[in-house]
């Protein structure tokens, strides 16, 4: 779970690295112009439903750290709670911008780190429901596989809309979606975890999604697995999913 702290966690670890290679492989793959439609629109339906939902559960690092979490998500703004032993973490992210608190010291996020950050089980469907925008780019890599389940893979990308340029918003932007060919639910997605103090140090982030469950109508995976540059980083265990309860928006400041 991408609570904010976790930058710092992986810098410790010493897992950052400068990923030009990986970005000029992944420019150099071959694409398909015929996206699976009907994925993007199943996609694309849910978040219009989802006007509010929280989120409870545990989260354990791969260091055996383990604590309690709440999410709680109103549109595009978040608020995360991790409760940990040794600390405790809060972030909120609205209209782009945000913040974390580690025990009671407040640190603003920097803009190449909000921009895009979203809770992991509604993440790809808030972006893929983005992909109608005009400055969307969406790219249909094509069949894979993903731990035997065929998925089709999508990468979702944004042209700026102010003066960042073009290739700094892709980079910010890029989002890897593996949908099960046959339900349509989400298997995999890849993004990227990245410095605060630059955009071009950044890790891969393998999330995986399984155990899921209907809540109010919609699939939630209650089982999120990730790994951070191909090792293990944390495993999410969801205990309750309520959606459309009526949030205020005090709640995210």
């Amino acid at each position: 779970m991408r609570f904010f702290d976790s930058c710092d966690h992986i810098n410790q670890s010493n897992h950052f690295w400068t990923n030009a290679n990986q970005r000029r492989n992944f420019r150099q793959r071959p694409s398909c112009n015929n996206p699976p439609r009907s994925g993007l629109g199943h996609v694309g339906a849910v978040p219009g439903f989802i006007q509010d939902s929280v989120t409870t559960g545990t989260l354990t690092y791969s260091d055996g750290s383990a604590g309690n979490f709440k999410i709680e998500t109103k549109g595009s703004s978040v608020r995360q709670q991790l409760d940990l032993p040794d600390k405790s973490l809060v972030s909120v992210v609205k209209g782009g911008q945000g913040y974390v608190q580690v025990n009671g010291t407040r640190r603003t996020l920097p803009p190449h780190i909000a921009k895009y950050s979203g809770p992991y089980y509604l993440s790809a469907l808030l972006r893929m429901t983005n992909s109608a925008q005009a400055n969307a780019q969406v790219r249909y890599i094509g069949k894979d596989t993903v731990n035997g389940i065929s998925v089709h893979h999508i990468v979702l990308t944004f042209l700026p809309t102010d003066a960042t340029p073009v290739d700094a918003e892709a980079l910010i932007s890029e989002f890897h979606v593996f949908l099960d060919a046959q339900s349509l639910t989400l298997v995999k997605t890849q993004s990227f975890h990245f410095s605060p103090v630059a955009i071009e140090n950044r890790s891969i982030c393998d999330t995986y999604f399984t155990d899921y469950r209907k809540v109010q109508g919609v699939m939630i995976p209650f089982h999120i697995t990730e790994q951070v540059a191909g090792q293990p980083y944390s495993e999410i265990v969801v205990s309750d999913v309520a959606l459309n309860s009526g949030l205020s928006d005090a709640d995210f400041q």
